[in-house]
């Protein structure tokens, strides 16, 4: 990215504090893999943005789209699979 080396300290400082990543004795590595990384993001989306409520969120997204039969039954099955 062409920083400064003390921009990317701060960076991995700041990656470090949310705990994404871990910085034991200099040895910088992941603590969250690609998945956990993605569902934590979109969680704090929904938290951010709908004040935590998938309904809302869900409702806002459905207004602006039509879901196809496909996806309206992949969405029924996700809730009863958490159902079960």
């Amino acid at each position: 990215f062409g920083w400064k080396k003390s921009t990317t300290y701060t960076f991995i400082k700041k990656l470090c504090e949310n705990g994404i990543f871990k910085n034991e004795n200099a040895i910088v590595s992941s603590v969250l893999n690609k998945e956990e990384y993605h569902r934590a993001q979109g969680e704090a989306f929904v938290e951010k943005a709908y004040g935590g409520s998938l309904p809302k969120m869900i409702a806002a997204f459905i207004q602006s789209k039509k879901l196809s039969a496909a996806q309206i039954a992949e969405i029924e099955a996700m809730i009863e699979d958490y159902k079960s």
